[in-house]
């Protein structure tokens, strides 16, 4: 571009005024800048103080609210309500444009503010809005959340208004639910507001709304989110540590404080939870997922199988066909978790569980994600355990395995799911290892696999055809690992 007409000089610069607020001085020097780094270097043809005839400047109507709510004195009046509402409708999270101006300009400090000022009328309806357009700031954006950081105030005003709004007989269920979600889009891929809202009270708090509201499906299922977030290492800053003492805190742990002594552990209330309102698939996907999130130690994992209602709801979970797929991920992720403690593996390896998982897959095979999770489940109760190996086999897993390479090839995280779940179960056995290598389409897909010299594949691949027996004398002699010979099915474990 060399030559540009004034029309179009002219949208630029309404442009930087409407979207980024800019000043009409600041508008035509941006306009300028981002003109010439397209090649256009001569403006003497140009009128540079634009539509002289019309107003001074374009004023985005967002920043004037803001403004506008920013000398407000008195949160109670009504005019604020609809600011806020007018914000609600202009702020929604399909409008990264407007969210992020409206971030850059200052909103979120003013929305924490309108919280704080109302607490003391939790009913009030400034509050739910305030909370409703904050979580459609820091959902998806990242700088608001910084915003949010670090402010050192600002996650325990929500969580004050929380705690107000549960302890008011006047305020309503959308209160509640609305502060949750707010709470929840600020602990995603934050390290810094997890740890604000997971204190030894905020998780009393929230304990306590889940007991008090855990016939609620809206609640239920915001909570049930909020722990997922709070338990995800999302953050580059989140380490396992500071996750599994959140879900020791959470659940009837040796670990939790003396505050928290007299509080049901968060997997007896998601269990009932699930119990309840098994036919609504929002909450038996909520509850599966933070149940899956939980299930990070070996103390829990041992609490979750002690459960007979969730035993119950598992059993229920793998025989219903009418459950979606988005609900079979989250409850088959949460086997999986549960399958790699070897207290575990006896209760849950059972012909039964093993054909209805196989089921499962064999309904949804173009699901990656179903079928990383099962997978996942096939290959921890196959490790180091040669009964299972061979249950495993005899229900088709094999042949389960091979449609996930064949089907799934490009997505890594099936194809390192079924390559490990390979490996495990010929690993020990020598019967299943003969069954696998008997089917020529184990090794074709393996090897295809391990022929695309993936980092994130290439040494579970390597492992599945070296434990089969199938690998050649040259690609054996170039690994570093232990290895067994083409010629001889037995095993040399490393």
């Amino acid at each position: 571009m060399s030559v540009i007409t004034q029309e179009t000089f002219d949208e630029a610069v309404r442009e930087n005024e409407v979207e980024f607020g800019m000043s009409r001085d600041e508008a035509i020097q941006d306009a300028i800048e981002q003109f010439q780094k397209s090649g256009v270097q001569n403006f003497d043809h140009l009128n540079l103080d634009i539509n002289q005839n019309s107003e001074e400047s374009i004023e985005n109507p967002i920043l004037s609210v803001i403004q506008n709510m920013k000398s407000v004195s008195d949160y109670t009046e009504h005019s604020v309500c609809q600011q806020l509402e007018f914000l609600l409708e202009e702020l929604p999270e399909d409008r990264p444009g407007n969210i992020s101006f409206a971030g850059s300009h200052g909103l979120v400090k003013v929305l924490v503010e309108c919280i704080e000022n109302n607490l003391t009328e939790p009913s009030n309806n400034q509050i739910v809005l305030s909370a409703k357009i904050l979580t459609n700031l820091c959902t998806k954006n990242p700088s608001n959340r910084l915003i949010m950081e670090s402010d050192i105030t600002a996650i325990a005003t929500l969580m004050e208004a929380l705690k107000r709004v549960y302890e008011c007989d006047a305020s309503s269920a959308e209160s509640v639910v609305e502060l949750i979600r707010c709470l929840r889009a600020n602990a995603r891929c934050s390290e810094k507001n997890k740890v604000s809202i997971g204190t030894d009270s905020g998780f009393k708090l929230i304990l306590s709304i889940f007991q008090a509201y855990k016939r609620s499906p809206s609640i239920f299922v915001q909570l049930c989110a909020l722990i997922r977030s709070l338990l995800a290492t999302d953050d580059f800053r989140s380490e396992a540590p500071e996750c599994f003492q959140r879900a020791r805190m959470l659940t009837d742990g040796k670990a939790r404080p003396s505050l928290l002594a007299g509080c049901p552990s968060a997997v007896t209330l998601i269990v009932e939870g699930l119990a309840t309102h098994f036919s609504d698939e929002e909450v038996c996907r909520e509850a599966w997922g933070s149940l899956r999130a939980l299930a990070l130690s070996d103390d829990i994992c041992k609490e979750m199988i002690d459960n007979e209602i969730l035993l119950m709801c598992t059993s229920r979970m793998l025989n219903d066909t009418s459950l979606s797929a988005a609900v079979l991920r989250q409850s088959l992720g949460w086997l999986r978790n549960l399958a790699a403690r070897d207290e575990c593996k006896a209760q849950m390896c059972s012909a039964e569980n093993i054909n209805a998982i196989v089921r499962i897959m064999e309904t949804f095979p173009d699901d990656a994600r179903l079928y990383e999770a099962g997978c996942g489940v096939f290959g921890a109760l196959a490790l180091r355990n040669q009964s299972n190996s061979e249950l495993l086999a005899s229900c088709g897993v094999i042949s389960l395995l091979v449609v996930a390479l064949q089907r799934h090839s490009a997505d890594d995280r099936v194809c390192r799911a079924a390559c490990a779940a390979l490996r495990n179960l010929v690993a020990r056995s020598s019967s299943v290892r003969l069954q696998a290598r008997a089917d020529p389409q184990v090794e074709i897909f393996t090897r295809k696999v391990y022929d695309q010299q993936k980092p994130a594949t290439h040494d579970l691949s390597y492992a599945a055809l070296r434990e089969l027996g199938v690998l050649h004398d040259s690609e054996l002699k170039a690994s570093r690992y232990s290895v067994i010979s083409s010629s001889s099915c037995q095993v040399s474990h490393c």
